[in-house]
């Protein structure tokens, strides 16, 4: 009888890491928001499709702290359960 392999875990991704220039983070910050209201903003009105909206919403999610893929809420509502 043969044994079965063991799935391998996946690799967590690394903690974020604050830049030493928080300024200039907080500044790039704010601009990368205001591009991801404007990229859904147009999408709503059809001007912008999808795949532009995902772009500007990952480049939003590097530059943010978060530590895994699932939303914040969803961890919270299944620890509740």
């Amino acid at each position: 009888m043969q044994r079965k392999k063991k799935a391998t875990p996946k690799k967590r991704r690394e903690a974020f890491v604050y830049p030493e220039d928080i300024d200039q983070w907080l500044s790039d910050l704010i601009d990368i928001g205001e591009n991801v209201v404007l990229a859904y903003e147009g999408y709503l009105l059809d001007q912008v499709d999808h795949v532009q909206l995902s772009r500007a919403m990952q480049k939003l999610r590097a530059n943010l702290p978060m530590k895994t893929r699932k939303p914040r809420f969803f961890e919270k509502d299944s620890e509740s359960k």
